[in-house]
């Protein structure tokens, strides 16, 4: 894919309960994080083929695995949206992306190709407000998502994930068990994965 490479980065993504919201930022804040952006929502249009490749090798925990997606930010308006297509590699402990930024006209917003991948289809919109958050002493870049709104791309029907997903990204290994207590952690939590389960679109692979 021609464009834009990130960095090889660490990440810890993991699952909390709503109403612990205000106890966890509260803690991020005494922990030495502080906010360096404003909020946004944040949509991705997710990829997969018609056997869900993408989908197994997540649940399987593959160490060798890629993610596919268009990323684009704020609300759906009646006008082009500006985003990125997004590989996002993940090889053992560490995931770099490869992105190609692309504008897109509204009305084919679920009707997009992923570039040079004619076997796979849109099949999932997440969307949600995330917070962004850094520890310039430790260098750890920390988001937390809330109000996950998962579309089916096909019949356009919206399920909701009430929980909050909180991910630290790093440069080298993460211990974030001092940072938020008592979370109930799933390091392979995957917005992608909740939206397939949601939506009940999964099929039975043995």
């Amino acid at each position: 894919m021609v464009g834009n490479q990130n960095k090889y980065r660490f990440e810890k993504k993991f699952v909390v309960s709503r109403i612990r919201l205000n106890s966890v930022l509260y803690e991020l804040k005494t922990s030495g994080f502080f906010k360096i952006y404003p909020n946004r929502i944040v949509n991705s249009i997710y990829f997969d083929d018609k056997y869900l490749s993408a989908y197994y090798e997540n649940l399987e925990g593959l160490s060798e695995r890629t993610k596919y997606r268009f990323r684009f930010y704020g609300n759906l308006s009646k006008k082009n949206i500006s985003g990125k297509f997004e590989r996002k590699i993940k090889s053992n402990d560490v995931n770099y992306k490869l992105s190609e930024s692309k504008k897109i006209s509204f009305e084919n917003i679920y009707k997009i190709k992923f570039p040079k991948k004619k076997n796979l289809s849109p099949n999932i919109h997440t969307k949600y407000q995330r917070y962004y958050f850094y520890n310039r002493f430790k260098n750890i870049r920390c988001t937390v998502d809330v109000g996950l709104k998962i579309i089916n791309v096909k019949n356009k029907l919206v399920k909701r994930f009430s929980d909050i997903i909180i991910e630290f990204k790093c440069d080298k290994k993460i211990i974030v068990n001092d940072v938020v207590k008592n979370a109930n952690y799933n390091i392979r939590c995957s917005k992608y994965c909740i939206g397939i389960d949601l939506h009940n679109l999964a099929y039975e692979k043995y």
